[in-house]
């Protein structure tokens, strides 16, 4: 019997960047509409708007580097104009060119995303956004365990989860649906699926994983190469 994680990047993080994001005191946030912070939770409350939001204290990060957002909604009532929102953006700036995620306004739980910090950025804050614009929302948004921390061992393969039909050289047989990538039966010879990585040096050790589903004959012999 065996659990594991596949296709992810390498499960080690760095130090947590958000002060008091389990919000265990009121300190250390901002908002532009009615926050509570009580019993260790945030809440966007009323008739604020439109789109509400709270703030982290800035934190430095490093243009180009690769960080996890994290945050638990623990509930989101009724249904604004648009999403939630759990972003990252430049610290004392707007949300112009922020990263993060979109969630569903009937949404609940852990929600997570790996995002790279843009050029020119040197300090960051955590937003938590209550989706409103333009009709401001009269919904609730209660929010715990904010989290900010650097990848530092990112996954140097895009799509590697197969989502989308993209981002890979197929040979001959091969197709990408439904979350894998398969090889058609009866292909003859050897067939590549392939995709030039831009982020590796020499004299360094990387780790490649991979998950078979189904393997009914032939080989299977995954390795790096030089490009070209």
């Amino acid at each position: 019997i065996s659990v594991r994680k596949v296709l992810t990047a390498f499960d080690e993080r760095g130090a947590e960047l958000v002060t008091n994001g389990t919000f265990d005191t009121n300190s250390n946030w901002s908002s532009t509409a009615t926050l509570t912070i009580s019993g260790g939770t945030a809440t966007l409350a009323g008739a604020d708007g439109p789109d509400p939001y709270f703030v982290s204290d800035s934190f430095a990060v490093v243009a180009g580097q690769v960080y996890e957002i994290s945050a638990d909604i623990v509930s989101a009532g009724g249904t604004p104009f648009n999403n939630n929102y759990i972003r990252l953006k430049q610290a004392g700036s707007g949300f112009g060119g922020a990263v993060g995620v979109n969630v569903s306004t009937s949404v609940t739980g852990n929600q997570r995303a790996i995002v790279t910090i843009p050029a020119g950025w040197t300090s960051a804050e955590v937003a938590v956004q209550r989706g409103g614009n333009p009709v401001p929302p009269t919904t609730t948004l209660e929010v715990d365990n904010v989290s900010v921390k650097k990848v530092l061992y990112p996954n140097l393969v895009t799509n590697g989860t197969f989502d989308t039909d993209s981002d890979w050289t197929k040979g001959t047989g091969w197709s990408i649906g439904s979350g894998v990538a398969t090889i058609a039966a009866g292909t003859s010879g050897v067939s590549f699926l392939k995709q030039d990585l831009t982020a590796t040096a020499a004299n360094k050790w990387y780790k490649l994983t991979y998950y078979v589903p189904r393997f009914d004959g032939g080989m299977v012999r995954p390795y790096l190469d030089a490009v070209g």
